[in-house]
């Protein structure tokens, strides 16, 4: 499967903030890059925990692409039947997809936390 999320949505609870990280260009510049696309390659089952799912993809930020793993749980949604609920967070070093680093410190590192409802095909 894959994906793309508008950076148009980036919601880090700071409206100033979310701002400037869009239209910066030493950030997401959504002017030029407007999407972060995911591919998946393989899913598979977590050997550590037989709950969760390992999805093996490609992220491209900034026309920058990068393996990774996204750790996620699938379940049953507990409030709309027919509906499953795909949770997962990962960590993602913004280094590696070229944005930059602020006059304040800010980690190198962004925490994503990934909320999908879903009906079954």
């Amino acid at each position: 499967f894959s994906g793309e999320i508008p950076i148009i949505k980036l919601n880090t609870g700071n409206r100033v903030r979310d701002s400037h990280l869009k239209k910066n260009k030493g950030f997401f510049n959504t002017q030029r890059f407007p999407n972060i696309q995911f591919k998946s390659n393989s899913v598979s089952v977590d050997p550590n925990n037989s709950n969760q799912l390992l999805v093996n993809g490609t992220l491209t930020i900034k026309d920058i692409s990068q393996s990774i793993i996204v750790p996620i749980k699938v379940q049953n949604h507990p409030s709309k039947n027919n509906q499953l609920l795909i949770n997962g967070t990962l960590d993602i070093n913004r280094h590696k997809f070229n944005i930059k680093k602020h006059r304040r410190t800010i980690l190198p590192t962004a925490n994503v936390i990934i909320d999908i409802v879903a009906k079954p095909v």
